[in-house]
């Protein structure tokens, strides 16, 4: 699975309760670091990109023989996920992620979350668990609609995973601790989009034409929330709707081919951003497919290369710049995922981003260092000229004498090491 498909966030949004109206979209977006650190590996399936910010599917709330399906707008079952959080715990509740779950035949998934000391999870009473069978979306995909949604919700006190199937909501647990509510993190901001309207604006950019020749493909509507303004300006994101039209199975264990339609559109005014469609093998739970010009089992270091890293310090940010001096054709940000490690091999615990540049220094990709994925951009294609950015503020002395270690993922395997100066 491509970890940050589905996106993440960040971002100020006002605060809603329940009972009031809805106050409160993927791409050059990210959630907080010590957020997605919660949630890494909650998701058994996600969008290439992880498909939802948390990085679990969920269910236990229909029966597995029940065929109806009811799907809803994101602004309905926000406002139901509101409610049902402040009957469970009281308060006022933001919105720091939410991701619509369509698919077209029976899919069977498993609810996972991951608990840590601090970050611990504590089930709901009464919340689902085991075995889900996701409800069957019986319209069309390119609708904008959902029978299913997961969104994570923070108060001043903790964040809670809430789903809503077929308009009903259903709270399955809360985080609490520091790393995960004590976040300066940002939310979906008030004047948000219908998930109808960002759909309607990724179909104009080549959804329709996608779904007109693949009409029985799935469709996952992730919307991440807006900057966070306590981190450097190069990290400051709009909150985005990521659109995603895919024939790839979502739990499937058997590699096949697939193809796949994404697009970013900013979150409050429709615009679009940025579209992407590929083709090729579909691996083992993973929604977006590879390039099939690519065989198996490729070493990462013969399909990607680097030039030497330099070494710049702006305030508290340690910043290590290197450029891509080659690739092979194919190779996206998904392919790869990062890691800093000490001469020994220890992997180093940073606070920072990994952020690929174009060739006129505009962000086009971010790889969040503490949560180990992609929080935008999961499908560039890597390509010579293009810069990566390592921007870290912990440890405080930077990271001279450690290495960036880039893995291949998927098709590819090994590893690279760039020694950092």
């Amino acid at each position: 699975m491509r970890a940050g498909a589905l996106g993440r966030s960040s971002g100020n949004s006002p605060v809603r309760s329940a009972g009031g109206p809805p106050t409160t979209s993927r791409s050059p977006s990210y959630l907080p670091s010590d957020r997605q650190t919660c949630y890494l590996g909650l998701v058994s399936v996600a969008l290439a990109a992880s498909l939802v910010a948390v990085g679990f599917w969920v269910g236990g709330v229909i029966a597995s023989n029940q065929p109806v399906s009811t799907p809803v707008d994101y602004t309905v079952a926000a406002d139901q996920a509101v409610r049902a959080a402040t009957s469970q715990y009281g308060g006022s509740w933001i919105v720091v992620t939410a991701d619509g779950i369509n698919v077209k035949s029976t899919t069977a998934l498993q609810l996972n979350f991951t608990n840590t000391p601090s970050c611990p999870f504590t089930p709901a009473p009464g919340a689902p668990a085991g075995n889900f069978t996701l409800p069957v979306l019986l319209g069309s995909a390119g609708a904008g609609f959902s029978p299913m949604w997961t969104l994570i919700l923070r108060s001043t006190s903790r964040e809670v995973v809430v789903i809503v199937v077929n308009g009903m909501a259903t709270v399955l647990g809360s985080y609490t601790g520091a790393l995960c509510v004590d976040s300066p993190g940002g939310a979906v901001p008030s004047d948000v989009l219908t998930s109808e309207a960002a759909s309607a604006a990724a179909n104009d950019a080549g959804g329709t034409a996608f779904l007109a020749q693949n009409p029985g493909a799935n469709a996952l509507l992730t919307l991440t929330a807006g900057p966070n303004r306590t981190l450097p300006p190069e990290f400051q994101f709009h909150s985005q709707w990521l659109i995603l039209y895919s024939t790839c199975p979502l739990n499937s264990n058997i590699a096949q081919n697939g193809s796949a339609f994404e697009a970013d559109v900013n979150s409050t005014n429709g615009a679009f951003i940025n579209q992407t469609t590929v083709s090729g093998l579909c691996f083992p739970n993973e929604p977006l497919p590879s390039s099939p010009s690519l065989s198996s089992a490729i070493p990462i270091g013969t399909a990607l290369g680097f030039g030497a890293p330099a070494e710049a310090k702006t305030g508290i940010t340690w910043y290590y710049n290197l450029t891509i001096e080659a690739t092979t054709s194919g190779v996206t940000t998904g392919d790869t995922h990062f890691e800093i490690q000490t001469p020994t091999g220890s992997v180093v615990s940073v606070v920072g981003f990994v952020t690929l540049l174009n060739p006129v220094a505009q962000t086009i990709a971010v790889f969040d260092l503490s949560s180990g994925s992609w929080t935008t951009g999961s499908t560039i294609p890597y390509a010579a000229s293009q810069e990566l950015s390592v921007a870290v503020t912990s440890p405080s002395a930077g990271l001279s004498g450690d290495s960036l270690v880039v893995f291949g993922n998927g098709i590819f395997g090994g590893s690279i090491s760039v020694p950092l100066p």
